[in-house]
C-alpha cells in the first residue's frame, strides 16, 4: 500500500469488503477529518478522527477503487484501496 503525505497511517484490510480500520502511528490531536473518496475525487464518507484507531463501515460503496485522505494538524495522508 502506497501513501501519500507527511502523516504515518496504516489502512487495513486491504482488499476490503465490509469494513476498513484506519490506524495512526500516534493519537490524532486537534480537528482531523477522514473522508473516503471515488476516483472523480466525490467524498463519499467523511467521520473526525480522534483516537489512534477508527473503523469505517464500506459496505454501502460498490465494488472498485477509492481513496482515503487524512487531514488534520500533523498534516495530511492519501492511501488507496480497493472493495471488494
Amino acid at each position: 500500500m502506497q501513501i501519500e503525505g507527511d502523516v504515518p497511517l496504516f489502512v487495513f484490510p486491504n482488499p476490503a469488503t465490509n469494513e476498513i480500520t484506519v490506524q495512526f502511528a500516534e493519537n490524532p490531536s486537534g480537528e482531523n477529518k477522514v473522508c473516503i473518496l471515488n476516483l472523480q475525487g466525490k467524498v463519499l464518507i467523511e467521520q473526525i478522527a480522534d483516537n489512534i484507531s477508527m473503523n469505517l463501515d464500506i459496505e454501502e460503496i460498490s465494488k472498485g477503487i477509492y481513496f482515503l485522505s487524512y487531514q488534520g494538524n500533523e498534516g495530511f495522508a492519501y492511501v488507496k484501496f480497493i472493495k471488494m
